[in-house]
């Protein structure tokens, strides 16, 4: 039988899924250092310390997320594992802590530079829980709410880009490759929260609730819109811009179906969209970086 973790692992941190995702970002962002100095794009073991660093704190702030929710969700989501009891908060805090702990001492070798980076989105992190000492204000304003937590991925990206480069210094793919990250997060956060009428729940804050359904789905879809621009200066292949352009088209045939036609299957199809186009993104980064610089292995 599985184990409480595993269990709540499956059901609220799907690690497999995360892996992916955060693994195709750095990648992505070795590409962008890579146009920069137009080397080969880097695969190596700090990318590797980077894509684990970043994993485990996605998964200390999705434990923050479940202490700071914990009660709304014990009425909102009764069937949760951690609501049933089969596991508590005092066992995730443990589990952060050890997340915590390895986020700094897998870095501590490639210098302060790295270091400090590494402090400022586990520091960010803590003002996050905190929600910024404004939590009641925050909370009823979702669009501020989502703005105010955004930055984490970039933090965490910088925190790469400092691993990859050995520099501090930002060229321009660089911040283009930042503003990719921040509004395909931003659009993975605001597809993760639409609901249909029917399957709004008390206690439970939905960006369709705060902005009604029409609303809410634009707010999607310009998120999506600026993601698509900001990666076009990032790719030079012909086939990468065609292969843009169809999951642009993709990522918008989400919120554009929900907004026609609010049903669960076309809530879902959003939040699919938002986090399989972000991980198209990045990928088609990577993979057009590689064709045209080719990959340093070390």
């Amino acid at each position: 039988m599985n184990s409480p973790f595993s269990q709540y692992l499956a059901e609220r941190f799907p690690v497999v899924a995360y892996l992916l995702l955060i693994g195709a970002m750095v990648i992505g962002a070795g590409a962008a250092a890579a146009a920069s100095t137009g080397q080969p794009v880097p695969i190596s073991w700090p990318q590797a310390i980077a894509t684990v660093t970043i994993l485990l704190g996605f998964f200390h702030l999705r434990v923050f997320d479940e202490h700071k929710d914990y009660d709304r969700d014990l009425i909102a989501h009764p069937d949760r594992v951690l609501s049933r009891g089969l596991i508590t908060l005092a066992d995730l805090r443990k589990y952060a802590t050890i997340a915590i702990v390895l986020e700094l001492g897998m870095n501590v070798v490639f210098g302060v530079e790295v270091m400090l980076w590494v402090l400022a989105f586990i520091l960010f992190s803590v003002g996050m829980y905190y929600e910024f000492g404004v939590s009641e204000w925050l909370n009823k304003h979702m669009v501020a709410y989502a703005l105010s937590h955004n930055p984490i991925a970039g933090l965490m990206i910088c925190y790469t880009f400092v691993l990859v480069l050995g520099q501090t210094a930002f060229p321009e793919p660089v911040i283009w490759y930042l503003l990719v990250t921040t509004f395909t997060c931003l659009g993975f956060e605001i597809g993760r929260k639409l609901r249909a009428p029917a399957d709004e729940i008390e206690g439970q804050e939905t960006y369709t609730k705060a902005l009604g359904i029409k609303n809410a789905a634009l707010l999607l879809i310009g998120f999506e819109v600026v993601a698509v621009a900001v990666t076009l200066p990032l790719l030079t292949a012909t086939w990468a811009k065609i292969g843009l352009a169809v999951v642009g088209l993709a990522m918008l045939a989400g919120p554009g179906r929900f907004m026609s036609d609010p049903t669960a299957s076309n809530a879902k199809l959003s939040e699919n969209t938002s986090t399989l186009g972000a991980l198209v993104i990045y990928i088609l980064v990577a993979a057009d970086g590689i064709a045209r610089l080719g990959v340093a292995w070390s």
